[in-house]
């Protein structure tokens, strides 16, 4: 299992007026980090809310935009409250993630990958010597001067 912590975990509030992109993710993550159970109005809601929260900070580490339209966001527990006064009795994550995401950056799509691991010592992380690099990918045209 990997050792980093998400956003979640690991944010401190600071402040936008510097508009780095480390201050861009803390402000989205202290924004859903704000996000309440009490504020919501429909049951569905209350229960997609913590892995909503969860998915927000880790797509908001991922992209400093995303983190930005999560700050710009008016009201996230509306925001949630709407999605989940409309998700049918059974809703697969992903519907759920790209309906929220869909709110917060019109346009975003979620993708989802699944992986088997046969032990868990599969999902640990490899030592630094023993990291593998990605190949290197040239595009042979950006050589030929036309």
């Amino acid at each position: 299992m990997s050792n980093k912590k998400s956003a979640c975990d690991t944010a401190n509030a600071t402040s936008t007026k510097n508009n780095k992109p480390d201050s861009i993710i803390s402000s989205a993550t202290e924004k859903i980090k704000l996000c309440n159970e009490k504020n919501l109005k429909d049951h569905k809601s209350k229960a997609i809310l913590e892995p909503v929260k969860k998915m927000l900070c880790e797509f908001s580490e991922q992209n400093e935009e995303f983190a930005r339209a999560v700050t710009a966001a008016e009201n996230l527990e509306n925001l949630i409250d709407e999605v989940g006064k409309k998700l049918p009795a059974a809703v697969s994550d992903l519907d759920v993630y790209q309906q929220i995401v869909g709110k917060i950056f019109p346009g975003a799509k979620v993708t989802f990958t699944m992986q088997i691991h046969m032990s868990e010592y599969e999902l640990e992380e490899p030592n630094v010597a023993e990291q593998k690099t990605d190949p290197v990918t040239l595009d042979l045209s950006n050589l030929i001067d036309w």
